[in-house]
């Protein structure tokens, strides 16, 4: 509005104002993403320099408008408008910075997934509140189809549509791990490469955005014989990760796979730490594995690391998978300081102090989770081999 007078509409000085000329779209057009099937990239031509905003309409479902912002001031415009539905029309609009002026138009058709890729039904329960939200997923086939696996991250809305696929190859085994990253940088790492000799991969680590830039990705450790089960994302900015170890024991004929932990820093492009079991069997404070033909040991895996700050203070949690042991690693010294399961010098006490039966204690669990204070952790339990024989699943804590 004017600054002086009492008729001005749009003018900065004077009595009756000037008026300020718009920016008009004079093109638009859009195409299917390369990398996401499930993304539509839009350029837009200006006749003036401008900001721009764009947003598509589900065509079937008009509640569904997503919208996209340029802050940019340019007469062109390249939008990448992610997270599109499958098998969908949209509708979508350009617009310059100013209200009047008239968007121009086009529509952008998503095709189908392929039939390989599940559907997804949500089932709501009505005593809850609406939810809205992402879920990330990793589907695997490796464990209903070992001869033919494949792994990929999906990203789920709360209706159950996917919205983001990123397959990572038909050759990799399951137990992946992976973390959002901020607004759009997807961490994935792990694997099961340690136990599968059949197969070339050593397991997988690496850094992608959601449009498809690659950021790091490595195939074999720095440290250890291959990425396995665990890839975590830490606070302080690096990584933790499950690695495996070749260690020699006195009276072995020959090395084993053991536990191995990489802690990799990006900054440094290397390890910062590493630590494998040795020096701790060596002293005593852990168990070699178990004796097999010939004089060799048998191999054993971690599948769960824990970063925690406990009452004992810092400490790196490792499940053993084969052993089903809690391994609790002092972070200061690096020396083991608990062996927590059963066959150990712990005993399972119920809420009023009984002693339980050993087949209360997990066995071959996953996934333990950690209370910020470390006092609570609680297991996705196989239940696998329990003295009883017994076998199920269940959550635990």
């Amino acid at each position: 509005t004017g600054t002086t007078g009492t008729t001005g509409t749009t003018g900065t000085t004077g009595t009756t104002g000037t008026t300020v000329e718009c920016a008009t779209p004079t093109s638009f057009e859009g195409s299917v993403g390369t990398f996401q099937t499930l993304s539509g990239i839009f350029t837009a031509t200006m006749n003036e320099p401008d900001h721009a905003w764009m947003t598509c309409t589900h065509t079937e479902d008009p509640e569904e408008v997503l919208l996209l912002e340029s802050s940019e001031v340019s007469k062109t415009h390249t939008f990448e408008m992610m997270g599109l539905r499958e098998d969908s029309t949209y509708t979508c609009e350009v617009h310059s910075s100013c209200p009047s002026e008239k968007p121009l138009t086009t529509e952008l058709t998503i095709a189908p997934l392929d039939d390989e890729i599940p559907t997804f039904t949500v089932t709501r329960n009505e005593k809850l509140d609406s939810w809205v939200g992402y879920t990330m997923l990793n589907d695997s086939l490796a464990c209903i189809m070992p001869d033919t696996p494949f792994v990929r991250l999906i990203i789920l809305d709360h209706d159950g549509n996917i919205r983001w696929v990123l397959p990572l190859g038909d050759e990799m085994d399951n137990d992946l791990d992976f973390y959002l990253i901020g607004e759009d940088t997807v961490h994935y790492g792990g694997g099961w490469a340690l136990l599968a000799s059949s197969r070339e991969n050593r397991g997988i680590f690496g850094q992608m955005t959601l449009q498809g830039e690659l950021l790091h990705e490595r195939l074999n450790p720095d440290f250890g014989e291959g990425f396995n089960h665990h890839s975590e994302y830490l606070s302080n900015g690096t990584y933790l990760n499950e690695t495996g170890a070749m260690i020699t024991l006195e009276g072995a004929t020959r090395p084993h796979t053991d536990i191995g932990v990489e802690i990799w820093d990006p900054k440094i492009q290397a390890p910062s730490i590493t630590w494998d079991p040795q020096a701790d069997i060596e002293a005593g404070r852990l168990s070699p594995p178990r004796m097999g033909p010939a004089g060799n040991y048998y191999s054993r895996t971690g599948n769960a690391l824990a970063w925690v700050d406990d009452v004992l203070g810092p400490a790196l949690y490792v499940h053993v998978y084969q052993e089903s042991q809690l391994w609790r690693i002092d972070r200061d010294t690096w020396s083991v300081t608990h062996v927590i399961g059963h066959d150990t010098d712990f005993r399972l006490l119920s809420s009023t102090g009984e002693v339980l039966d050993d087949d209360e204690w997990w066995y071959q669990a996953h996934a333990p989770e950690f209370s910020g204070d470390g006092t609570i952790v609680l297991f996705h339990d196989n239940g696998v081999s329990r003295p009883s024989g017994a076998e199920y699943s269940r959550i635990v804590q």
